[in-house]
């Protein structure tokens, strides 16, 4: 019997290093879990940045320093270092940190920046391109963002492009009417409830012309004038408080928000809401569409982006700009013929994503970067090195300027 030899991964767990990431670390999460599950995870390394990375028993990880902005050339050369001192075959990053001289994969969550016009001059988009480009493997979570990678790095050979669709976690499936009345109890929902989950706004940092993706600012405004809204709760589950955008000038009764939920409580939210309104005028994937599906939630969503390619024909499909095809969605959710045929489609169709799949093709996809290291010039490597040189001794100002100023 033969035995399959895989080469050694190491995954930069620089996403976990900030909470802003939390979705994207929450994929990780479950790719990993899965890889443990299979045994590819003995293949694998992950850097633990500063403590950050979360104790997932059977995944191996070392320490690594703290990513810093300010030191990329510097953080390049300690990650060749971690990848020579590990024999890593092939690097992966959560985020966009960028290795040198080993072979690199790449896994694309989305195109959101890009698509929403945020300078290609902004640091973090300069940093995402040169990894994207160094990469000779590819995996993007939907066609959509396939199209996305094809359309702003023509460059890439299609042949280095795969597609693999997120799974659902086992424990989102549909509750019992006495475990979802429990949960209403213990949060003061005493109404039926549209349940808002993740960022509401999208972007929150970038100028105004290009914040506001995930509008759901369209479900509030048609909120405002639907006529049943006094008899029902709009429940915001996120790590972000309610925004005076948003919520304005409703009545605050009517808003609960809970800023973290334990799986079991987010699956209870899930099944016991009237609907989840996912009116987003782009997305990488939209893992809650598929999360609510899963536990018999109705879902309000657009035609756009990648939404179709996850909810198929189950959500109750709105314009982006239409408050009067929201309300009537709404309106829909509450009907129980039309109720009962949105929550069985998307019990259908929830069932042809999983991690078992994704994980598996992640595996190849990054197995098949291994030995296709990106030449670099000795012109190139000693360039890295001048400007991990600056950012040292820019460093050391630094730190003598505050060791000074607390002396004082």
């Amino acid at each position: 019997m033969s035995v399959i030899s895989y080469p050694r991964i190491l995954l930069d767990g620089i996403a976990y290093q900030d909470q802003y990431h939390y979705g994207v670390y929450r994929v990780w999460n479950s790719l990993l879990l899965e890889w443990k599950r299979t045994g590819f995870a003995r293949y694998v390394k992950v850097l633990d940045r500063e403590n950050s990375f979360p104790d997932l028993a059977g995944v191996n990880r070392v320490k690594m320093r703290r990513w810093n902005s300010k030191e990329r050339s510097l953080d390049q050369l300690r990650l060749r270092r971690a990848g020579q001192k590990h024999g890593a075959d092939v690097f992966v990053s959560t985020w966009i940190s960028q290795s040198l001289g080993i072979s690199s994969a790449f896994l694309h969550h989305d195109f959101i920046p890009e698509r929403m016009g945020l300078s290609s001059k902004d640091d973090s988009q300069r940093a995402k391109a040169a990894c994207i480009r160094q990469a000779s493997a590819h995996l993007c979570v939907s066609e959509n963002t396939a199209r996305d990678l094809r359309h702003y790095f023509p460059e890439i050979p299609a042949d280095r492009i795969r597609v693999a669709y997120l799974g659902v976690d086992p424990h989102f499936f549909p509750r019992k009417a006495a475990a979802i009345q429990g949960f209403r109890r213990r949060h003061g929902i005493q109404k039926p409830y549209f349940l808002i989950v993740g960022e509401r706004i999208g972007l929150c940092g970038a100028p105004a012309g290009v914040r506001g993706y995930k509008n759901t600012k369209l479900f509030f405004e048609a909120y405002r004038h639907w006529e049943p809204r006094d008899r029902h709760h709009i429940v915001l589950v996120g790590r972000t408080p309610p925004e005076p955008e948003l919520v304005g000038n409703l009545d605050p009764s009517c808003l609960r928000w809970l800023p973290e939920l334990t799986e079991e409580d987010m699956a209870l939210a899930y099944s016991g809401a009237v609907a989840l309104p996912y009116p987003s005028k782009y997305e990488g994937f939209g893992l809650p569409v598929l999360e609510a599906m899963a536990c018999g939630c109705p879902v309000i969503a657009t035609h756009l982006a990648s939404l179709p390619e996850v909810g198929g024909n189950a959500p109750l499909y709105v314009h982006s700009d239409s408050q009067s095809e929201m309300k009537t969605a709404m309106d829909a959710a509450l009907v129980s013929g039309e109720r009962k045929i949105r929550i069985g489609r998307g019990l259908i169709q929830a069932k042809k994503f999983s991690w078992e799949t994704f994980g598996r093709i992640a595996a190849e996809t990054f197995s098949s970067a291994a030995g296709q290291v990106p030449r670099m010039s000795s012109l190139e490597v000693a360039d890295v090195a001048v400007r991990a040189s600056y950012e040292r001794m820019r460093t050391l100002v630094r730190i003598t300027k505050r060791r000074f100023r607390t002396t004082k």
